[in-house]
């Protein structure tokens, strides 16, 4: 312990002794008041100029605990490091991504130029304006500064920062300024980009977001349901440089919650002492749970724990600083008005994609071309994807523009010299994604051998809920039995057939029986059909070399 004395000259400008106290490691001061914030302020910052600090204890009484300044570890700086290079990069990606995909652009240099130039520039400048904020606060208290850990995050390109924990903060009132600040640096530095973003998009701009962009859509916070909607248009899929104030938004917002070293930590645990910790526990869990559906949380929450989840405690806890409670409540507030579970929505498999039927049967003898409807869902405007077939040729002959989704009609144009079932792959590019949906096509060489009601193919017009029968026959010399496969085709009908076994009830659109049906030479097999709904439902029969068709138009 450096020299007691000198100690104890420094505390008695600012304080006066009625008692002190000597341990192995540290001198306790008994002093008669702790309530001017100034003067433990002043004192703290002597005290480092001789290698000591000091904190308070109010127990017994008030009381001033000195002890030599406590070897911190070199700051593991090369860390800080990379996780900043790769949140730039990830900042970078984004901005490009969805500047491409915003403005259907694919032209590389001009994509990456403007994704810097609206996205990643914007937003870098939020966080360093955050840190600006900071950077007041603590030179007001006297205190230096570090440099924060930065979260990387694909879809946004970050998730803030973290406050570095070699800080020590000497009143509560600065460790709920330096919080403070930030979060109110970075919450209006964000509405300034949302608001010039909003205003300058051009109101006849053609994009092609839903599909093309990695995000299906953002959830706003509330600020945007309250407010912003009410004064600027803002879309479902907004413009890249309101797209970088809306991250800024979001992550100021998270940086904002009661978590150990983020700002929020800062402000609620100089606010909520002891219980801060509860709050901490449970906003690291609310992350954790959040992860499920957005995965890049748990980043966050991971660095989170390894730091630290009770955050900095200021060396006076006992002076009560005038006025911190109200900017508790406004961080509050901020929480309420920017934070959002689930930011961004990533694209999924072929949810944007939907065929009306993927399944055909196509009569050799009277061939025709198989039409189809393609829906293409999108929450922006002119869709134009590129659609491709692994073989045979595509026509799109006209298509319906709606607001939400584009239909395209389209028509296979089939080979009627071909007998047998054709899979075609059915492409659809947008630029960044590709879906891929199947389409059977059965072309059937119908047989005089097999007859349905004395007919092959056999057209037939029934009413939704009347049964009727449908008579197969097999005529054939040698009268050996025929085993026939039979497949259902009947697009969102509820279809049911009973045969000897019992009702069996065919809801999927593509049905193929399970047991074959044996027919014998010129005893006709009966089965009674019914359907539920109107549409028109299909019936293949086939064998080796025979195959019949019946087509059943049901109507209400």
């Amino acid at each position: 312990m450096i020299n007691s004395g000198e100690i104890e000259n420094i505390i008695k400008k600012y304080y006066k002794i009625t008692k002190e106290e000597k341990t192995e490691y540290s001198i306790i001061f008994h002093v008669d008041n702790l309530s001017d914030e100034k003067s433990f302020s002043l004192l703290v910052d002597n005290l480092n100029l001789i290698g000591v600090t000091a904190f308070t204890d109010d127990y017994p009484d008030n009381r001033i605990i000195a002890i030599n300044n406590y070897s911190i570890s070199k700051e593991k700086i090369g860390i800080k490091v990379f996780l900043f290079a790769l949140t730039i990069i990830a900042m970078v990606y984004t901005g490009y991504q969805y500047y491409s995909f915003y403005y259907y652009s694919h032209n590389f240099f001009k994509n990456l130029f403007f994704g810097i130039v609206l996205f990643f520039i914007p937003l870098i400048s939020i966080m360093f304006l955050r840190e600006y904020g900071k950077y007041i606060a603590l030179k007001r208290n006297h205190m230096k500064y570090y440099f924060p850990i930065f979260i990387p995050s694909p879809g946004l390109g970050t998730l803030g920062m973290i406050n570095s924990n070699k800080n020590q903060f000497k009143t509560k009132k600065s460790m709920i300024m330096v919080g403070s600040y930030s979060i109110f640096f970075g919450f209006i530095a964000s509405l300034i980009f949302i608001v010039v973003g909003a205003s300058i998009t051009p109101l006849n701009t053609i994009y092609n977001p839903a599909i093309n962009s990695p995000l299906i859509r953002l959830n706003f916070p509330v600020l945007y349901i309250i407010l912003i909607n009410h004064v600027f248009p803002a879309t479902l899929l907004p413009d890249p440089l309101e797209l970088a104030g809306y991250a800024g938004l979001v992550i100021t917002s998270i940086n904002a919650l009661p978590l150990g070293f983020l700002d929020g930590g800062l402000v609620f645990s100089g606010v909520l002492k002891n219980k801060f910790k509860y709050f901490s526990y449970l906003s690291v869990l609310i992350l954790l749970i959040m992860s499920f559906v957005y995965i890049y949380f748990i980043i966050l929450a991971i660095i989170i724990l390894l730091i630290g989840l009770n955050g900095p405690l200021p060396l006076n806890n006992i002076i009560k600083s005038k006025g911190i409670k109200y900017l508790g409540i406004f961080v509050f507030v901020i929480i309420l008005l920017g934070f959002v579970p689930l930011p961004v929505h990533p694209v999924n498999g072929n949810e944007n994609i939907s065929l009306n039927n993927n399944c055909y049967i196509v009569n050799t003898a009277e061939p025709h071309n198989v039409t189809f409807n393609v829906t293409v869902r999108n929450n922006g405007n002119n869709i134009e994807p590129v659609f491709s077939m692994n073989r045979g040729k595509l026509e799109i002959n006209s298509d319906h523009r709606l607001k939400n989704e584009t239909i395209y009609i389209m028509e296979i144009i089939t080979n009627s010299n071909y007998s047998g079932k054709i899979t075609y792959d059915l492409t659809v590019n947008t630029g960044e994604k590709k879906y891929s949906e199947y389409i059977n096509i059965y072309y059937v060489n119908v047989t005089s051998s097999i007859t349905f009601n004395n007919n092959n193919p056999y057209i037939i017009n029934e009413t939704v809920n009347t049964p009727f029968n449908l008579s197969v026959s097999y005529v054939n010399s040698s009268n050996t039995p025929m085993v026939m496969k039979i497949i259902s085709i009947a697009n969102n009908m509820y279809t049911y057939v009973y045969a000897n076994s019992g009702s069996l009830n065919i809801t999927n659109s593509h049905y193929i029986f399970g047991s074959p049906v044996t027919i014998n030479s010129g005893r006709p097999f009966t089965l009674n059909l019914l359907s539920k709904n109107a549409g028109t439902w299909e019936i293949m029969f086939y064998s080796h070399g025979y195959a019949g068709i019946v087509i059943i138009n049901i109507k209400n």
